[in-house]
Parts: structure tokens; sequence; C-alpha cells
């Protein structure tokens, strides 16, 4: 320093400046084909063992690699990330998605655990949720299975549904499929519970936090808080081609949901009130918010919004 104390006990074959971007300074300590690196304010010395060492952006986190494997340490010179894995990428808060040739996981950079076994094909935060996380299995020669674990890496849904929707307000549509017949459950992101739905059909109806299900007779609404419908019963109508039940209702756009009735149409809003009667031959919501209104007289058509 600059009383000529000197600040490392062993030589080194070469020492440069290691810039972090936030105004501290560390320098990169070569020995041999191996880097290390020395913080002056903590004093603190990391030993080369590193075939390189790379500051991230933004962020008080050093790279280090070795034989094609990364981990992580801070400026201070403490290992959060073991140099174990092919690659990470950050998610949100401490979590980390990682990779080794097993396969991926996720850990957590506070606790510096593994909370998710690198055994998956994939894993990836659960949308609109930071305390859950899917896992994906791959499943040779069909689709991947999605299961989900907490933030503490405990399965709350083992990994055997084909699909994870979100609905919103932090509740999920989960479809699995056994003997080509579709099953449905809600996992709830409040409590982390699970519940088997007796839909024939469910889908996301574009409106947070609620589903348009049937039940093989009518197609409706469904509340995924209150697990209760959401407006009245609609018949399942005919396709046009021979008798094949198709929902009444139409997912939302600008806060409405078509629905035909007796083969009319008309529109409701979320909480299932008409707001457009049924006595339209069709109607069809424009990119704008207008909605086109038809009716047949005779062999013409006439038109309104």
């Amino acid at each position: 320093d600059t009383t000529g104390k000197k600040l490392l006990e062993k030589d080194y074959n070469e020492i440069t400046g290691l810039e972090t971007g936030n105004g501290e300074v560390l320098f990169k300590l070569k020995q041999k084909a191996l880097y290390g690196f020395y913080n002056p304010l903590t004093q603190k010395t990391v030993t080369p063992a590193f075939f390189d060492i790379e500051h991230l952006d933004a962020t008080p986190l050093l790279k280090v690699s070795y034989q094609e494997k990364n981990g992580l340490y801070n400026t201070a010179g403490e290992q959060l990330l073991p140099a174990e894995y092919s690659s990470f990428s950050f998610l949100h808060g401490p979590f980390l998605a990682v990779k080794k040739y097993s396969g991926a996981g996720l850990y957590n950079l506070q606790t510096k655990k593994e909370i998710i076994p690198a055994a998956y094909y994939r894993v990836e935060a659960l949308p609109g949720n930071s305390s859950f996380f899917t896992a994906e299995v791959e499943v040779a020669g069909d689709a991947n299975l999605y299961g989900i674990f907490n933030d503490k890496g405990a399965q709350a849904v083992p990994p055997v549904y084909s699909n994870i929707r979100e609905i919103g307000k932090a509740y999920y549509l989960l479809l699995s499929q056994k003997n080509n017949t579709a099953h449905y459950a809600l996992f709830n992101g409040h409590t982390g519970r699970l519940t088997p739905l007796p839909f024939r059909e469910a889908d996301v109806s574009g409106e947070p936090g609620l589903l348009i299900v049937n039940d093989g007779r009518n197609s409706y609404l469904w509340d995924a808080a209150t697990r209760k419908p959401a407006s009245a019963l609609y018949p399942l109508r005919d396709n046009g081609e021979g008798y094949t039940p198709v929902a009444a209702l139409s997912p939302f756009v600008s806060g409405l949901c078509a629905v035909v009735k007796a083969g009319k149409t008309g529109f409701i809003n979320a909480r299932g009130e008409v707001v457009i009667p049924f006595v339209y031959d069709d109607a069809r919501m424009q990119k704008n918010g207008a909605i086109m209104l038809m009716k047949q007289d005779g062999g013409n058509w006439l038109y309104g919004y």
C-alpha cells in the first residue's frame, strides 16, 4: 500500500486491476495458468484456481470458471455458488436456475444450497408467483411433464402434468392426460394446495381468476377463489358439423365474454351479468373494443355496433 506495507503473502506471476463498476477495485491474481483475486478492503484473497474471472455488470458478483464449469463469488471474496455448473441464470431474489450435465435445478444464493436437485430438463419461476417454481421432466417420444416446487425446495405438485397455465390472482390450471382423457386440477398459489376439478373441459378465460368450464351439458364461468360458478349455465352448442359439444362461452376480450344461447349471441361481464342481450345472430369484438352486431333478415345481413 502507500505506506509500503506488503498486502499479499505470496508473489504471483501477474497482478492486474479488476474494475467492478461501482468504484470498488479488486486485483486479479495469476499463478501459472490460473486466476484468483484480492480485495484490499476486506483483505480477502481467493487463491488462484480458475481459468477466468469475470465481473457481472450491475452486480457485486464475480463469475469464475474452470474446465467449462462455472461458479459465483461476491466481491468481498465469499463463495456463493461452487464452480460445479455448466451454466446458470438469475430468476428473482436469491434464486438461480442452474444446470449440470445431470440436468437443471434451483440454487439459493442466500443459503448456498441447491434446493431443487439438478435432475430436471428445465426449472423456471412460476409466472405471477415468487414462491413457486416449475420443474420440467423430459419424456421421450411424448410431451414433457411439469411439477411445482416451493421456494424451500419441497415438491408441491408431482411432475405429471402436461400443461400449467396461469389463471391470475395466484391460481393455476393444470392439465394431465390419462387414457386419452383430460383431467384438470387447480393449484392455489396462496396455500400451495392442489385440488382436482370435476369438469369435462376447463380453460383460462382471459379474465384474472376465472375459468371457462363445462360439465358435459353446460358451460359457464367458474371462480377459482370461491370455487363456485360465476355466471348462469349455458347449454353446450352444436358445432354445425354433427353434434359435438362446444362451449357456449368464448374468452374475454376488453372485459366482455361472448356467449351463444339458443343460437343467439350476447355478452356477459366478469360478474356474469348480461351486458348485451342474446338477440343477435352473430357478434364480433373489434380490436378497438367496439362490437359488431349482426342480425339476419331473410337473405340479408344487417349490421350495427
